[in-house]
């Protein structure tokens, strides 16, 4: 069993303003913000022996303090999109957008015309087609930066489920975030 969760208060930004993937993504054995160990320990209960939870083992009412910074993910087309089911409030002032309904590869609007969208697109479909390949939890750590150029440290954890029972269908994913002073980084 991994190490024992913790619990933090909300890491909300604030700010309003969009936060854009920078950098490259840190993958990590286990996750480093303590919302996203609590999250990947709640998963890991809930595969018990198995490769992965069915989607209707994950129960809202049991994570109520991770909702506001979860997403659910449906995989399409054999894991080369993804379309975002649940978005949560949290992620949608980090996002600046809400992404409910949208596919990954339509996020923050239409990449060629920005590159730093572009960006912030191929690393979220990094993360979910790892999750989906490996048919494993994936723990990641990402800079994010504003407009403004507020740094924030994003932890996230992605982890695969199954609704039949016939491999990744779905994965149920966090992203925690504050800012970079507070998490070691500057």
């Amino acid at each position: 069993m991994a190490p024992g969760a913790g619990s933090m208060g909300s890491l909300a930004l604030g700010s309003g303003t969009p936060h854009f993937i920078e950098g490259q993504i840190e993958y990590m054995d286990w996750p480093g913000h303590p919302l996203a160990r609590e999250l990947a320990n709640y998963w890991i209960a809930k595969r018990g022996d198995r490769t992965m939870p069915l989607r209707e083992e994950i129960r809202p009412s049991e994570i109520r303090a991770l909702l506001p910074y979860l997403v659910i993910n449906q995989v399409l087309e054999d894991g080369t999109d993804f379309l975002i089911r649940l978005f949560g409030t949290e992620l949608i002032k980090i996002a600046g957008e809400e992404r409910t309904g949208k596919r990954v590869s339509e996020i923050g609007g239409a990449p060629e015309t920005h590159d730093i969208r572009r960006r912030t697109q191929e690393r979220w479909m990094e993360i979910n087609r790892r999750t989906y390949e490996t048919a494993a939890p994936v723990y990641a750590r990402v800079i994010m930066l504003n407009e403004q150029n507020a740094c924030r440290d994003a932890h996230i954890v992605a982890a695969p489920l199954t609704v039949t029972g016939q491999g990744v269908e779905q994965i149920l994913g966090g992203i925690f975030s504050a800012p970079a002073k507070d998490l070691g980084r500057d």
